[in-house]
């Protein structure tokens, strides 16, 4: 934690000059314990100066500038006279308070670690910046120090800003489309499919006499147009879904893999370790659709009734495989697939990495994994 309140002589410590209060013994030692990392003796010294990344180094205790590069001088337009001695959020660097208040709980929590908080800087001529703060702590000649590394990453920010707009924008457009799709498949290929059947089921039934091979060849166009019907329903379903609840997504996923299982006659193990309860809509969806086209796949060729779904949060993505235990297959010969190609422009379209292992020849079976990275606002674990 980053605490602001003055702390107290340590019981025991040995006194410094006279009339030296708390406050400025831990100045002074920190900056002693700096200086031995960063005087021009110093082995180090140079890297810390001459760092092309924005440094500071902070006391443990106080959060007190001993040191800060010439970087960080340039990024932030404050002088090193008046950054050393001064406490870190007393420099007006954190646009927003709750941000410092943030890092103080991150440290806190992580022992004394923080890695690229996303925090909005205010710099010496008043503009704003996004800025990614890490945080080390160490200790040097027995004072506890924390070297702070700031980012400009502004530009960063708008790129993964207009990306994300960019990907919501293309989802909207293709989920509009298929919709379109799917009611002109119902309104007129689907009725008319009926139509034929209901057709073909009244000429069996009327008073027209048919031999026996006449029976059985309307038979056969009636199963024909029922399939057809099916597969059409099936097809406006998978373009044109209903709208996925708002539900935890490891309750989304293990719903469906139950639904599958029954409807496939399968056996599917859901697994899941530490996910967002609630992630992007886009997110669940793709990882929903990737699950049915992978399940679906499997059950029509892998040979195995048994599969295992496995869902994991690490850092800041969400990790999905579907492995099945069957006969696996020749991925290379199967890259053109319309499933698989399906599955890798959903995951490919939320900047995400989709993956096949298969080893045919040792028969154990297929993976097919997903990666997708999570917006800095998705809510963390």
């Amino acid at each position: 934690m980053l605490p602001t309140d003055a702390i107290q002589d340590t019981p025991g410590a040995p006194p410094g000059p006279k009339g030296e209060d708390s406050l400025q013994k831990v100045t002074r030692d920190g900056r002693k314990a700096t200086e031995t990392l960063t005087s021009p003796e110093a082995p180090y010294h140079d890297a810390f100066r001459l760092n092309p990344v924005p440094m500071a180094i902070v006391t443990a205790e106080e959060s007190r500038l001993v040191a800060v590069n010439d970087a960080f001088v340039q990024l932030t337009g404050i002088s090193r006279n008046r950054a050393v001695d001064a406490a870190l959020p007393d420099l007006g660097l954190f646009e927003d308070p709750v941000d410092y208040s943030r890092l103080s709980t991150l440290l806190a929590e992580r022992s004394g670690i923080v890695r690229e908080a996303d925090c909005r800087l205010r710099l010496s001529d008043g503009t704003t910046v996004r800025g990614a703060i890490s945080i080390q702590q160490f200790e040097s000649c027995g004072v506890g120090l924390r070297v702070v590394v700031v980012g400009e990453i502004s530009a960063r920010k708008q790129w993964a800003d207009a990306f994300a707009a960019g990907v919501r924008e293309a989802s909207a457009a293709r989920k509009e489309e298929r919709s379109r799709i799917a009611r002109d498949l119902h309104d007129d290929i689907s009725q008319r499919l009926a139509l034929l059947q209901m057709g073909i089921d009244h000429l069996k039934d009327s008073a027209f006499v048919l031999n026996e091979k006449g029976v059985e060849h309307v038979d056969d166009l009636s199963r024909q147009a029922g399939e057809i019907i099916s597969a059409m329903r099936s097809v406006v379903y998978k373009l044109h879904p209903p709208d996925l609840p708002n539900r935890p997504l490891d309750d989304l996923l293990s719903d469906r893999c139950a639904a599958l299982g029954e409807a496939l006659k399968l056996t599917i193990n859901f697994r899941c370790r530490s996910v967002p309860n609630v992630v992007p809509g886009e997110v669940a969806e793709c990882l929903v659709r990737v699950l049915q086209e992978a399940v679906s796949n499997a059950a029509k060729y892998s040979g195995s009734d048994r599969i295992l779904v496995s869902l994991w949060e690490a850092g800041r993505s969400v990790n999905l495989s579907i492995r099945d235990f069957g006969v696996g297959f020749d991925t290379d010969a199967a890259t053109t697939g319309i499933g698989l190609s399906t599955m890798r422009e959903r995951v490919g379209a939320l900047g995400g990495i989709f993956w096949i292992l298969s080893r045919p020849r040792l028969s154990r079976g297929t993976s097919i994994g997903v990666y997708l990275p999570l917006p800095r606002s998705a809510p963390a674990v």
